[in-house]
Protein backbone atom coordinates (compact mmCIF):
# COMPACT_ATOMS: atom_id res chain seq x y z
CA UNK A 1 0.00 0.00 0.00
CA UNK A 2 1.49 3.23 -0.94
CA UNK A 3 1.78 6.72 1.19
CA UNK A 4 -1.02 7.85 -0.39
CA UNK A 5 -2.98 4.97 -0.57
CA UNK A 6 -2.50 4.87 3.38
CA UNK A 7 -3.92 8.49 3.69
CA UNK A 8 -7.11 7.23 1.72
CA UNK A 9 -7.73 4.34 4.38
CA UNK A 10 -7.87 6.95 6.59
CA UNK A 11 -10.00 8.94 5.09
CA UNK A 12 -12.53 6.39 3.88
CA UNK A 13 -12.45 5.32 7.59
CA UNK A 14 -13.28 8.75 9.22
CA UNK A 15 -17.37 7.88 9.42
CA UNK A 16 -16.34 4.93 11.83
CA UNK A 17 -13.01 6.04 13.08
CA UNK A 18 -14.30 9.78 14.61
CA UNK A 19 -17.34 8.42 16.43
CA UNK A 20 -15.84 6.03 17.60
CA UNK A 21 -12.62 8.31 18.92
CA UNK A 22 -14.99 10.80 20.65
CA UNK A 23 -17.14 7.74 22.70
CA UNK A 24 -13.19 6.96 23.92
CA UNK A 25 -12.81 9.78 25.01
CA UNK A 26 -16.04 9.94 27.23
CA UNK A 27 -15.76 5.93 27.78
CA UNK A 28 -14.12 5.07 31.94
CA UNK A 29 -14.92 2.12 31.98
CA UNK A 30 -12.47 -1.04 31.12
CA UNK A 31 -13.00 -4.04 32.70
CA UNK A 32 -13.58 -6.27 29.63
CA UNK A 33 -11.43 -8.53 27.03
CA UNK A 34 -12.25 -8.77 23.58
CA UNK A 35 -11.20 -10.92 21.61
CA UNK A 36 -11.49 -10.81 17.91
CA UNK A 37 -11.71 -14.55 16.41
CA UNK A 38 -11.19 -15.83 12.85
CA UNK A 39 -13.97 -16.31 10.86
CA UNK A 40 -16.91 -17.68 12.76
CA UNK A 41 -14.33 -20.15 14.55
CA UNK A 42 -12.08 -20.65 17.89
CA UNK A 43 -9.07 -21.84 16.46
CA UNK A 44 -5.56 -23.74 18.44
CA UNK A 45 -5.00 -20.43 19.81
CA UNK A 46 -8.15 -18.70 20.66
CA UNK A 47 -9.64 -21.54 22.40
CA UNK A 48 -6.89 -22.16 24.95
CA UNK A 49 -6.73 -18.86 25.55
CA UNK A 50 -10.75 -18.18 26.16
CA UNK A 51 -10.47 -21.25 28.40
CA UNK A 52 -7.85 -19.61 31.11
CA UNK A 53 -9.25 -15.85 30.67
CA UNK A 54 -12.71 -17.39 32.03
CA UNK A 55 -11.01 -19.93 34.76
CA UNK A 56 -8.56 -17.42 35.78
CA UNK A 57 -9.02 -13.98 34.87
CA UNK A 58 -12.31 -12.21 36.87
CA UNK A 59 -12.82 -9.81 33.60
CA UNK A 60 -15.64 -9.99 31.29
CA UNK A 61 -14.82 -11.42 27.46
CA UNK A 62 -16.12 -10.69 24.29
CA UNK A 63 -15.93 -12.99 21.62
CA UNK A 64 -16.11 -11.21 18.13
CA UNK A 65 -17.63 -13.37 15.26
CA UNK A 66 -18.34 -13.14 12.03
CA UNK A 67 -21.83 -15.28 12.99
CA UNK A 68 -23.29 -16.12 16.38
CA UNK A 69 -25.35 -18.75 14.74
CA UNK A 70 -22.53 -20.52 12.78
CA UNK A 71 -20.18 -20.44 16.04
CA UNK A 72 -23.23 -21.97 18.28
CA UNK A 73 -23.33 -24.76 16.05
CA UNK A 74 -19.54 -25.76 15.72
CA UNK A 75 -18.14 -24.13 19.13
CA UNK A 76 -21.26 -23.53 21.48
CA UNK A 77 -20.20 -26.40 23.26
CA UNK A 78 -17.32 -25.17 24.09
CA UNK A 79 -17.77 -21.79 25.73
CA UNK A 80 -21.66 -23.35 27.50
CA UNK A 81 -19.58 -23.74 30.74
CA UNK A 82 -18.88 -19.65 30.90
CA UNK A 83 -21.68 -18.52 29.05
CA UNK A 84 -21.97 -16.41 32.06
CA UNK A 85 -18.75 -14.40 31.03
CA UNK A 86 -18.36 -14.70 27.60
CA UNK A 87 -20.66 -12.75 25.50
CA UNK A 88 -20.75 -13.80 21.86
CA UNK A 89 -20.74 -10.65 19.71
CA UNK A 90 -21.42 -10.10 15.75
CA UNK A 91 -18.76 -8.07 13.97
CA UNK A 92 -20.96 -5.73 11.94
CA UNK A 93 -23.21 -5.54 15.17
CA UNK A 94 -23.32 -2.41 17.31
CA UNK A 95 -22.27 -4.38 20.28
CA UNK A 96 -19.12 -4.80 19.15
CA UNK A 97 -17.81 -1.39 19.38
CA UNK A 98 -19.68 -1.07 22.60
CA UNK A 99 -17.45 -4.13 24.13
CA UNK A 100 -14.86 -2.42 22.39
CA UNK A 101 -15.03 0.71 24.63
CA UNK A 102 -15.03 -0.91 27.46
CA UNK A 103 -11.63 -3.73 26.58
CA UNK A 104 -8.92 -2.83 28.25
CA UNK A 105 -7.18 -5.79 26.17
CA UNK A 106 -7.94 -6.84 22.82
CA UNK A 107 -6.72 -9.78 20.84
CA UNK A 108 -6.76 -9.82 17.07
CA UNK A 109 -6.68 -12.93 14.76
CA UNK A 110 -5.39 -10.64 11.87
CA UNK A 111 -3.63 -7.88 10.79
CA UNK A 112 -7.00 -6.26 9.28
CA UNK A 113 -9.05 -6.50 12.61
CA UNK A 114 -10.53 -3.38 13.89
CA UNK A 115 -8.57 -0.95 11.75
CA UNK A 116 -10.59 1.81 12.10
CA UNK A 117 -11.64 1.97 15.85
CA UNK A 118 -7.51 0.94 16.26
CA UNK A 119 -6.11 4.26 14.31
CA UNK A 120 -9.03 6.15 16.30
CA UNK A 121 -8.34 4.32 20.16
CA UNK A 122 -6.44 6.25 22.53
CA UNK A 123 -3.30 4.91 23.29
CA UNK A 124 -2.96 5.04 26.77
CA UNK A 125 -6.70 3.40 27.22
CA UNK A 126 -6.15 -0.04 26.25
CA UNK A 127 -3.75 -2.63 24.32
CA UNK A 128 -3.92 -4.54 21.29
CA UNK A 129 -2.47 -7.86 20.93
CA UNK A 130 -1.77 -9.90 17.54
CA UNK A 131 -2.09 -13.54 17.65
CA UNK A 132 -0.21 -14.89 14.77
CA UNK A 133 -1.76 -18.27 13.37
CA UNK A 134 0.77 -20.15 14.82
CA UNK A 135 4.88 -20.32 14.67
CA UNK A 136 5.64 -19.47 11.43
CA UNK A 137 7.61 -22.30 9.34
CA UNK A 138 6.67 -20.24 5.33
CA UNK A 139 8.41 -17.00 4.27
CA UNK A 140 5.84 -13.95 2.69
CA UNK A 141 7.53 -14.76 -0.39
CA UNK A 142 5.65 -12.10 -3.02
CA UNK A 143 3.01 -11.64 -0.43
CA UNK A 144 5.87 -8.93 1.85
CA UNK A 145 4.63 -6.44 -0.31
CA UNK A 146 1.08 -6.72 0.39
CA UNK A 147 1.43 -7.85 3.93
CA UNK A 148 3.95 -5.36 5.18
CA UNK A 149 2.43 -2.54 7.56
CA UNK A 150 3.47 -0.03 9.80
CA UNK A 151 5.81 0.16 12.10
CA UNK A 152 5.18 1.35 15.75
CA UNK A 153 2.26 3.12 17.25
CA UNK A 154 2.27 6.68 17.37
CA UNK A 155 0.13 8.72 14.92
CA UNK A 156 2.50 9.59 12.92
CA UNK A 157 3.06 6.49 11.61
CA UNK A 158 -0.31 6.33 10.82
CA UNK A 159 0.09 8.72 8.32
CA UNK A 160 3.82 8.76 7.17
CA UNK A 161 4.12 4.60 6.42
CA UNK A 162 2.74 2.56 3.58
CA UNK A 163 0.67 0.23 5.14
CA UNK A 164 -2.02 0.25 7.69
CA UNK A 165 -2.02 -3.47 9.21
CA UNK A 166 0.30 -2.84 11.68
CA UNK A 167 -0.91 0.10 13.04
CA UNK A 168 -1.81 0.11 17.23
CA UNK A 169 -0.81 -3.39 17.90
CA UNK A 170 0.84 -2.70 21.44
CA UNK A 171 2.33 -7.02 21.25
CA UNK A 172 3.23 -8.81 18.86
CA UNK A 173 3.21 -12.53 20.61
CA UNK A 174 6.03 -14.54 19.22
CA UNK A 175 7.35 -17.74 20.27
CA UNK A 176 10.98 -16.82 20.14
CA UNK A 177 13.14 -13.70 19.66
CA UNK A 178 14.44 -15.34 16.34
CA UNK A 179 10.47 -15.53 15.46
CA UNK A 180 10.17 -12.08 16.43
CA UNK A 181 13.39 -10.75 14.27
CA UNK A 182 12.15 -12.65 11.14
CA UNK A 183 8.38 -11.24 12.06
CA UNK A 184 9.34 -7.73 11.98
CA UNK A 185 11.32 -7.59 8.94
CA UNK A 186 8.50 -9.28 6.73
CA UNK A 187 6.06 -7.09 8.30
CA UNK A 188 8.05 -4.39 8.16
CA UNK A 189 7.59 -3.40 11.73
CA UNK A 190 9.34 -2.37 14.74
CA UNK A 191 11.28 -5.29 16.83
CA UNK A 192 10.95 -3.96 19.85
CA UNK A 193 6.73 -4.83 19.61
CA UNK A 194 7.57 -8.43 19.06
CA UNK A 195 7.56 -10.38 22.51
CA UNK A 196 8.61 -13.43 22.91
CA UNK A 197 5.68 -14.57 24.95
CA UNK A 198 5.05 -17.46 23.19
CA UNK A 199 1.43 -18.97 21.94
CA UNK A 200 -1.95 -20.29 23.88
CA UNK A 201 -1.27 -23.28 21.78
CA UNK A 202 1.83 -24.26 23.56
CA UNK A 203 0.25 -24.05 26.95
CA UNK A 204 -2.46 -26.42 25.71
CA UNK A 205 0.14 -28.53 23.95
CA UNK A 206 1.43 -28.88 27.37
CA UNK A 207 -1.34 -29.94 29.07
CA UNK A 208 -1.97 -32.60 26.27
CA UNK A 209 1.51 -34.07 26.34
CA UNK A 210 0.71 -34.56 30.59
CA UNK A 211 -2.74 -36.37 29.83
CA UNK A 212 -5.27 -33.88 29.74
CA UNK A 213 -7.81 -35.15 27.90
CA UNK A 214 -8.95 -33.48 24.51
CA UNK A 215 -11.61 -31.05 23.56
CA UNK A 216 -13.43 -33.58 20.74
CA UNK A 217 -17.00 -33.88 20.02
CA UNK A 218 -18.32 -37.20 21.98
CA UNK A 219 -18.43 -39.00 17.83
CA UNK A 220 -15.02 -38.41 17.14
CA UNK A 221 -13.75 -39.86 20.41
CA UNK A 222 -15.91 -42.87 19.59
CA UNK A 223 -13.90 -43.17 16.42
CA UNK A 224 -10.70 -42.52 17.93
CA UNK A 225 -11.49 -45.43 20.35
CA UNK A 226 -12.51 -47.58 17.76
CA UNK A 227 -9.64 -47.59 15.61
CA UNK A 228 -7.88 -49.73 19.25
CA UNK A 229 -4.06 -50.64 18.09
CA UNK A 230 -3.92 -49.33 14.92
CA UNK A 231 -1.60 -46.83 14.66
CA UNK A 232 -2.06 -43.07 12.92
CA UNK A 233 -0.92 -41.16 10.60
CA UNK A 234 -2.03 -37.13 10.18
CA UNK A 235 -1.72 -36.06 6.82
CA UNK A 236 -1.80 -32.69 6.66
CA UNK A 237 -1.05 -30.50 3.46
CA UNK A 238 -0.98 -26.36 3.63
CA UNK A 239 -3.16 -24.09 2.41
CA UNK A 240 -1.44 -21.95 -0.51
CA UNK A 241 -3.03 -18.70 -0.07
CA UNK A 242 -5.58 -19.67 -3.24
CA UNK A 243 -2.74 -19.23 -5.24
CA UNK A 244 -2.33 -22.63 -5.99
CA UNK A 245 -4.65 -26.13 -5.35
CA UNK A 246 -3.57 -28.21 -2.82
CA UNK A 247 -2.21 -31.76 -4.84
CA UNK A 248 -2.61 -34.80 -2.41
CA UNK A 249 0.38 -37.12 -1.97
CA UNK A 250 2.15 -35.24 -5.08
CA UNK A 251 5.09 -38.22 -5.53
CA UNK A 252 6.52 -39.25 -8.12
CA UNK A 253 4.25 -42.80 -8.73
CA UNK A 254 2.04 -41.99 -6.35
CA UNK A 255 -1.55 -44.50 -6.33
CA UNK A 256 -4.28 -44.30 -3.80
CA UNK A 257 -4.65 -48.17 -4.00
CA UNK A 258 -0.63 -48.68 -2.93
CA UNK A 259 -1.51 -46.30 -0.08
CA UNK A 260 -4.38 -48.07 0.83
CA UNK A 261 -2.34 -51.38 0.69
CA UNK A 262 0.63 -49.67 2.43
CA UNK A 263 -1.52 -48.70 5.41
CA UNK A 264 -3.34 -51.78 5.76
CA UNK A 265 0.33 -53.74 5.55
CA UNK A 266 1.78 -51.23 8.51
CA UNK A 267 -1.79 -51.45 10.69
CA UNK A 268 -1.98 -48.04 10.14
CA UNK A 269 -4.86 -45.52 9.75
CA UNK A 270 -4.36 -42.17 8.14
CA UNK A 271 -6.35 -39.16 9.06
CA UNK A 272 -6.65 -36.32 6.49
CA UNK A 273 -7.26 -32.74 7.41
CA UNK A 274 -7.22 -30.26 4.74
CA UNK A 275 -7.23 -26.40 5.51
CA UNK A 276 -10.31 -24.56 6.55
CA UNK A 277 -10.72 -23.02 2.88
CA UNK A 278 -10.16 -26.28 1.25
CA UNK A 279 -12.46 -28.52 3.24
CA UNK A 280 -15.58 -28.03 0.34
CA UNK A 281 -13.23 -28.26 -2.44
CA UNK A 282 -13.64 -32.12 -2.91
CA UNK A 283 -9.87 -32.46 -3.22
CA UNK A 284 -9.96 -35.12 -0.82
CA UNK A 285 -13.22 -37.31 -1.77
CA UNK A 286 -12.04 -39.89 -3.99
CA UNK A 287 -9.18 -40.64 -1.58
CA UNK A 288 -10.97 -40.80 1.48
CA UNK A 289 -12.58 -44.58 2.00
CA UNK A 290 -13.93 -44.53 5.77
CA UNK A 291 -11.84 -47.40 6.68
CA UNK A 292 -7.75 -46.90 6.02
CA UNK A 293 -8.22 -43.12 5.39
CA UNK A 294 -10.85 -41.03 7.48
CA UNK A 295 -11.01 -37.19 7.01
CA UNK A 296 -10.38 -35.37 10.07
CA UNK A 297 -11.63 -31.76 9.38
CA UNK A 298 -13.04 -29.32 11.53
CA UNK A 299 -16.38 -31.37 12.63
CA UNK A 300 -13.86 -33.85 13.61
CA UNK A 301 -11.64 -31.62 15.67
CA UNK A 302 -12.03 -27.45 15.73
CA UNK A 303 -8.60 -27.19 16.43
CA UNK A 304 -5.84 -29.62 15.17
CA UNK A 305 -4.01 -29.69 18.33
CA UNK A 306 -6.56 -31.89 19.98
CA UNK A 307 -5.49 -35.00 17.21
CA UNK A 308 -2.24 -34.76 17.80
CA UNK A 309 -1.72 -36.61 21.10
CA UNK A 310 -3.29 -39.68 19.04
CA UNK A 311 -0.86 -39.27 16.12
CA UNK A 312 2.06 -41.84 15.58
CA UNK A 313 3.42 -39.92 12.32
CA UNK A 314 3.00 -36.77 11.10
CA UNK A 315 3.20 -36.21 7.03
CA UNK A 316 3.00 -32.63 5.47
CA UNK A 317 4.32 -30.69 3.16
CA UNK A 318 5.10 -27.30 4.42
CA UNK A 319 2.22 -26.58 6.93
CA UNK A 320 3.41 -24.82 9.75
CA UNK A 321 1.17 -27.86 12.00
CA UNK A 322 4.77 -29.76 12.48
CA UNK A 323 5.69 -26.88 15.04
CA UNK A 324 2.64 -27.54 16.85
CA UNK A 325 4.12 -32.00 16.78
CA UNK A 326 7.56 -30.72 17.75
CA UNK A 327 7.20 -31.28 21.47
CA UNK A 328 5.59 -34.69 21.28
CA UNK A 329 8.92 -35.53 19.89
CA UNK A 330 7.64 -38.11 17.26
CA UNK A 331 8.15 -38.53 13.48
CA UNK A 332 7.67 -36.37 10.44
CA UNK A 333 7.36 -36.75 6.74
CA UNK A 334 7.79 -33.85 4.86
CA UNK A 335 6.38 -34.63 1.06
CA UNK A 336 8.07 -32.01 -1.19
CA UNK A 337 5.66 -30.79 -3.53
CA UNK A 338 6.66 -28.30 -6.26
CA UNK A 339 9.89 -27.63 -4.10
CA UNK A 340 11.54 -25.75 -6.09
CA UNK A 341 8.61 -23.67 -7.50
CA UNK A 342 7.22 -23.44 -3.90
CA UNK A 343 10.20 -22.23 -2.23
CA UNK A 344 10.96 -19.54 -5.15
CA UNK A 345 7.00 -17.89 -4.59
CA UNK A 346 6.66 -18.41 -1.30
CA UNK A 347 10.32 -19.09 0.09
CA UNK A 348 10.72 -20.42 3.77
CA UNK A 349 10.64 -18.50 7.06
CA UNK A 350 13.88 -20.69 8.06
CA UNK A 351 16.32 -22.69 6.58
CA UNK A 352 14.30 -25.88 4.94
CA UNK A 353 17.22 -28.25 5.49
CA UNK A 354 17.91 -27.47 9.18
CA UNK A 355 14.58 -25.86 10.07
CA UNK A 356 12.29 -28.72 8.86
CA UNK A 357 13.61 -31.44 10.59
CA UNK A 358 12.64 -34.72 9.47
CA UNK A 359 12.14 -36.96 6.44
CA UNK A 360 11.92 -35.36 3.15
CA UNK A 361 10.74 -37.55 -0.05
CA UNK A 362 9.53 -36.66 -3.58
CA UNK A 363 8.78 -40.59 -4.52
CA UNK A 364 6.77 -42.75 -3.45
CA UNK A 365 9.53 -44.95 -2.40
CA UNK A 366 10.85 -42.88 -0.92
CA UNK A 367 7.92 -41.99 1.03
CA UNK A 368 6.93 -45.39 2.10
CA UNK A 369 10.44 -46.02 3.32
CA UNK A 370 10.34 -43.06 5.43
CA UNK A 371 7.10 -44.08 6.61
CA UNK A 372 8.12 -47.68 7.85
CA UNK A 373 11.65 -46.10 9.99
CA UNK A 374 9.03 -43.71 10.99
CA UNK A 375 6.32 -46.41 12.50
CA UNK A 376 9.23 -48.66 13.74
CA UNK A 377 10.02 -45.94 16.10
CA UNK A 378 13.37 -44.67 14.66
CA UNK A 379 13.84 -42.03 11.95
CA UNK A 380 17.19 -40.79 13.02
CA UNK A 381 15.72 -36.93 12.99
CA UNK A 382 15.77 -37.01 16.79
CA UNK A 383 18.47 -34.70 17.33
CA UNK A 384 17.22 -32.49 14.31
CA UNK A 385 14.12 -32.02 16.78
CA UNK A 386 15.75 -31.44 19.54
CA UNK A 387 17.50 -28.37 18.03
CA UNK A 388 14.50 -26.95 16.33
CA UNK A 389 12.54 -26.97 19.94
CA UNK A 390 15.36 -25.27 21.22
CA UNK A 391 15.94 -22.66 18.97
CA UNK A 392 12.27 -21.90 17.86
CA UNK A 393 10.36 -23.01 20.91
CA UNK A 394 12.32 -22.74 24.24
CA UNK A 395 10.99 -23.43 27.35
CA UNK A 396 9.19 -20.28 28.93
CA UNK A 397 7.93 -19.75 32.50
CA UNK A 398 4.11 -19.57 33.13
CA UNK A 399 1.64 -20.02 30.42
CA UNK A 400 1.11 -16.96 27.62
CA UNK A 401 -1.61 -14.76 29.65
CA UNK A 402 0.78 -15.24 32.25
CA UNK A 403 3.87 -13.20 30.51
CA UNK A 404 1.54 -11.01 28.74
CA UNK A 405 -0.21 -9.89 31.69
CA UNK A 406 3.57 -9.44 33.17
CA UNK A 407 4.32 -6.69 30.62
CA UNK A 408 4.53 -3.21 31.87
CA UNK A 409 2.18 -1.77 29.16
CA UNK A 410 -0.46 -4.14 29.83
CA UNK A 411 0.24 -4.56 33.38
CA UNK A 412 -0.39 -0.61 33.60
CA UNK A 413 -4.47 -0.98 32.31
CA UNK A 414 -5.16 -3.66 34.65
CA UNK A 415 -8.58 -2.90 37.10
Amino acid sequence: MSGLSGWLRIVRGLPRSLPFWLADGRSSRRDAVLIVARGSLLDADTMPLLRELAEQASWEIGLAVDSACEFDAACGWFVAAWRDRVRVIERDSADLERWLLRSFLVFLTSASDLVDQRIASRAERRSFVRLYHGLIAKGYGRLAAERRGLAGNAPADVLGHAGLGEVRVDVHAVASEMEGFFRAAADGGHPAFYKAYGYPRYDRIAELRNGSAPWLPAASRTLIERLGDKRRILYAPTHKDGRAATTLFPLEEFEPAALRDTLARENCVLLLRMHLLEEQGGAYDSLVDGETILYAGRDFSVSPLELLPFVDVLVTDYSSIYMDFLPFDRPIVFVQDSHDHFATVRGFAFDYDRYFPGRKVKRWGEFVAALERSLAGDDGCQEERRFVRRVLLPDLPGTFLDRLLRDPRVASLLP
